[in-house]
């Protein structure tokens, strides 16, 4: 009678670990394919690999952006045409990417080009991908008309692959 609460507790174990084994076994085999995928190469070289679209933006506005400086020199509005899921992630990884530069994103190509880039020296316009784009629609409004005309009153800095860099002048940075 005394071993009932051991039978029981490695009967739920037991239940437990078959219930795990093809989530763990599918874990396992992306473990070994991104293992495959990524070793041997530089840490930049596996950050390419695991997220394109973010380090090459980052690498288009690092080219544009200085790091050092004062504040407002080193601060990016990024008008971003991106989906609704993809602005909050693009929001942080450009954060961390462009560290110690201050990245303020926006999907609004509207509120950006009235505001101009805000306090900011530097605005930056990214486009998503198609596929990402797809599989998150863009849900904002993107005036591209309103957005060249803004734009030709820049001073354009840099035009990478998948971002286009422009300084903004004095008064419009107010």
């Amino acid at each position: 009678m005394r071993r009932a609460p051991e039978i029981t507790l490695a009967a739920v174990f037991v239940i437990w670990i078959a219930l795990a084994v093809p989530v763990l076994s599918h874990q396992w085999g992306r473990t070994v394919d991104a293992w495959g995928k990524l070793s041997g190469l530089s840490a930049e070289e596996r950050e390419l690999q695991a997220d394109p679209v973010a380090v090459q933006v980052a690498r288009d506005i690092e080219a544009g952006v200085p790091a050092a400086g004062n504040p407002e020199s080193r601060c990016v509005t990024v008008l971003a045409y991106v989906g609704p899921d993809a602005a909050d992630y693009y929001r942080g990884r450009l954060a961390y990417l462009l560290y110690p530069r201050q990245v303020r994103l926006v999907p609004r190509s509207r509120s950006a080009a009235r505001a101009g880039a805000g306090d900011c020296e530097y605005l930056a316009v990214f486009r998503d991908t198609p596929q990402n784009l797809r599989s998150s629609p863009f849900a904002g409004r993107w005036n591209q008309q309103e957005l060249d005309q803004r734009l030709a009153a820049l001073e354009p800095v840099h035009g990478g692959a998948m971002a286009q860099v422009f300084r903004v002048p004095e008064s419009g940075n107010q």
